[in-house]
C-alpha cells in the first residue's frame, strides 16, 4: 500500500475503533490481519472474538490477542485498559504498513 491508501485504511479503522469504544467496547485483538477492504473499498474491523465490554475503568489481567500487538504493561504482566490497547495495536498495524514488518521482531524472536 502506498503511505496515502494506508492513511487513508488507518483513518477508517481508526474511526471505528472510537465508535467501538465509544460505546465501551474493546477489540482486544487489533492486527493487520483483522482489517479487511470491503467490496466498496472501505477498511473494516473482523474478528470480534476476543472482544469485551468494559465500563467503569475496568483492568484486564489477563492477555487476548496477539503477542507482536501486545503494549508492554501485557507483556510485564500487568492489568491493563482495553481502550488503551486497542489504540497500541492499531500503532504497530500502522507501523507494519508503512516498513513491512513488526517493530519488535530481531528476525529470530521477539525483541
Amino acid at each position: 500500500l502506498s503511505t496515502r491508501e494506508v492513511r487513508c485504511v488507518l483513518g477508517q479503522v481508526a474511526s471505528g475503533l472510537a465508535f467501538l469504544h465509544a460505546n465501551n467496547i474493546v477489540h482486544r485483538d487489533i492486527k493487520d490481519e483483522n482489517v479487511v477492504l470491503n467490496g466498496s473499498g472501505h477498511a473494516q474491523l473482523i474478528d470480534f472474538g476476543s472482544s469485551a465490554h468494559v465500563r467503569n475503568g475496568r483492568l484486564f489481567d489477563t492477555f487476548s490477542g496477539t503477542l507482536d500487538y501486545a503494549a508492554a504493561e501485557i507483556l510485564r504482566g500487568d492489568k491493563y485498559g482495553g481502550k488503551e490497547q486497542d489504540v497500541w495495536a492499531l500503532g504497530v498495524v500502522a507501523y507494519v504498513c508503512l516498513v513491512g514488518d513488526a517493530p519488535f521482531w530481531n528476525g529470530e524472536e521477539a525483541m
